[in-house]
């Protein structure tokens, strides 16, 4: 009888547990049903039906260069320079460093089949480990920072600026600006996410980003999933030249050399 009391619990508990099982993965599959269904739109509507769209290809195979394809553009091009580190410092109680600095310069051109624009990179990211706050709390600050100058003419070049607090993709980061004389796009980040609230607003379901000049929306790069570029009519040919391969330039550096990527979004 003892015998048989453990075999009759030990069926319980396996039962239990298999109930639980199940229950969870339910709940999994509810919650990414649910993230699927409200998925909203990442850019502004009468943008996205006006825009000129390209599926945006990026490969980044082992040992060989990059390639990046969106319509008419592709990397024709690319050289991975070599990575600096340095650090100054020690951080609180000597825990370990407390600024740790990394660089790196590459070049890359694009091509649209008839222009060829040269590019050249430079990455720069700042960190700072266990520095005191307010109220006595120790915080981790990470700093990150995306140079590249753009000579699309026999003008001076544009210059791209990329900034990122934080190591996540999170809305509002990253942030930059594209210009040249007489011209400054902004650069600004946008995501999407599941739901308001509970945890469907923690899962971000798209992230791109949007080049504005003013309140006019110029051209966006979706990013995260179902990649694309976009572009608005009435473009001139060197703005969207210039954009196009600040496209090519943001997405070289975060998928090849490393930088801070969608990927990483929480």
């Amino acid at each position: 009888m003892a015998s048989y009391g453990v075999i009759e619990t030990l069926k319980t508990k396996t039962s239990m547990k298999f109930k639980s099982f199940i229950s969870a993965l339910a709940f999994l599959v509810a919650v990414f049903t649910t993230a699927s269904a409200q998925k909203a739109p990442l850019f502004e509507p009468a943008f996205t039906q006006q825009a000129e769209q390209h599926n945006l290809k990026v490969k980044t195979p082992f040992l060989k260069k990059a390639k990046i394809e969106f319509g008419p553009y592709h990397l024709s091009d690319s050289r991975r320079g070599g990575t600096k580190l340095g650090a100054t410092g020690w951080a609180v109680f000597g825990i370990g460093p407390e600024r740790i600095e990394t660089s790196q310069k590459s070049e890359l051109s694009l091509t649209d089949g008839h222009d060829i624009v040269d590019a050249d990179l430079l990455f720069t990211s700042k960190t700072k480990n266990l520095h005191a706050g307010s109220a006595g709390k120790f915080t981790l600050k990470d700093e990150t920072d995306f140079y590249a100058f753009l000579y699309v003419s026999n003008d001076g070049p544009w210059q791209l600026h990329m900034h990122q607090d934080g190591m996540h993709w999170t809305p509002g980061w990253p942030e930059g600006s594209l210009r040249t004389d007489g011209k400054h796009i902004d650069i600004k980040s946008v995501t999407t996410s599941a739901g308001e609230k509970g945890l469907g607003a923690l899962m971000i379901n798209n992230s791109g980003l949007e080049f504005r000049e003013g309140n006019e929306l110029l051209a966006a790069v979706q990013v995260f999933e179902d990649r694309r570029v976009l572009f608005a009519p009435g473009l001139t040919d060197e703005t969207r030249l210039a954009i196009a391969t600040a496209v090519a330039a943001i997405i070289y550096q975060y998928e090849v050399l490393g930088g801070i990527s969608p990927s990483d979004a929480p």
